[in-house]
């Protein structure tokens, strides 16, 4: 039977600690002077990523999650992940669908998500075995990979990297490890490719790795950056409804919004876009820097809204009748489970009922679902 949840460092005067590190720590309502500037911009300090102890909780009481995470993380103690050097994976669309031969970014993909649930293993039970397995598989790429070459391998990394940064948040603290390299790895290597200037899924993906970053590193500046960036990526992306036209008309080959089935992937990339916006937004709520009331955060929600509709009544998606109805990714909707902390949403709710959510590999369904609300 597995050890539940320990930590080393004593609970702090109105702080929570999780994985080792103190998070959620209250302050003192400051003079109505000149602190009141630092007080709308608080120090960041190093923290966990996407994780607070309320979320840790929701986990342990779904008891047939709880089993399932600690069972896969058991079978992967001594994973070996295999990165490169050079990571130049070609396009992941060609002309006729997807490209089968990206091995290198299927390889990262995998290395990545063991990592991270080895470390949410560890965030649940304090076993140093399973942050162990985490450490080694961060410390693999911080050590080994040296140069991105590719326009395809910038979106893999951003795509992938916020996995290892959860993990080395939730473990910086087992094994006296030392995160040093990983930190320096993240600032020379990993944040000089971040795609958050780039507009669409790739920018908001480019964003939600700044914002893990920032938040592992302690880093308000960057965590500034990421934020300011998520609104105008909101304001650029999406129309006043909500409906992010470059997203609805992605086809499955590198004519990206064009040829006999355009829009096939339109839901898939709306929630491809979302998902990081979502948790992106979630670790702002947990660092007290919320946006959901913002002029951008009630144009996300209208984004999250019409998702939500189009997701549970698929037949009124745009290009539903022009794809003979063959929608692909109409479920990838995990992160609904995340909104739904937030936001109401009766379509929503709706659709987590029916379960079945995919793009889960965050373990949102788990995380962040019904048992946990």
């Amino acid at each position: 039977m597995p050890t539940f949840f320990r930590t080393t460092l004593p609970l702090l005067a109105a702080c929570t600690v999780l994985a080792g590190v103190p998070v959620g720590c209250k302050t003192a309502r400051p003079a109505a002077t000149a602190t009141v500037r630092q007080a709308e911009t608080p120090a960041l300090r190093p923290t966990t990523v996407l994780l607070n102890a309320a979320d840790i909780a929701a986990i342990r009481k779904n008891k047939a999650a709880f089993a399932d995470i600690l069972a896969k993380a058991t079978s992967e103690l001594g994973y070996q992940a295999q990165p490169v050097e050079t990571f130049a994976p070609d396009p992941h669309y060609t002309a006729t669908g997807v490209n089968t031969n990206n091995n290198t970014a299927r390889q990262l993909e995998n290395d990545a998500r063991t990592a991270y649930r080895a470390g949410l293993a560890y965030a649940l039970t304090g076993e140093d075995r399973f942050a162990a397995n985490a450490q080694h598989i961060i410390d693999a790429y911080a050590g080994t990979l040296k140069r991105v070459t590719t326009k395809q391998g910038d979106g893999d990394i951003n795509f992938n990297l916020p996995y290892l940064i959860a993990a080395a948040s939730w473990t910086r603290n087992a094994n006296k490890w030392n995160s040093s390299r990983f930190d320096a790895f993240l600032r020379n290597t990993i944040l000089p490719i971040s795609q958050s200037k780039i507009e669409g899924n790739h920018g908001m993906w480019g964003v939600m790795m700044e914002t893990f970053a920032a938040a592992y590193l302690g880093d308000q500046a960057l965590l500034s950056k990421a934020r300011t960036r998520w609104a105008a990526l909101v304001n650029e992306s999406m129309a006043e409804n909500g409906v992010m036209q470059a997203e609805i008309e992605r086809s499955a080959t590198s004519n990206w919004r064009g040829g006999p089935d355009k829009g096939i992937r339109g839901m898939a990339y709306t929630h491809y876009a979302l998902l990081p916006l979502a948790l992106s937004a979630k670790i702002y709520d947990d660092l007290g820097q919320p946006l959901w009331n913002t002029p951008e955060g009630r144009r996300f929600q209208a984004s999250f809204n019409q998702a939500a509709a189009w997701t549970l009544h698929p037949e009124t998606f745009p290009f539903y009748a022009s794809n003979d109805g063959k929608l692909q990714g109409v479920r990838e909707a995990a992160y609904f489970n995340v909104l739904l902390r937030y936001l109401k949403n009766q379509d929503a709710e709706a659709v987590v009922a029916q379960g079945d959510l995919q793009r889960n590999d965050f373990y949102l369904n788990e995380i962040f679902g019904r048992s946990g609300r």
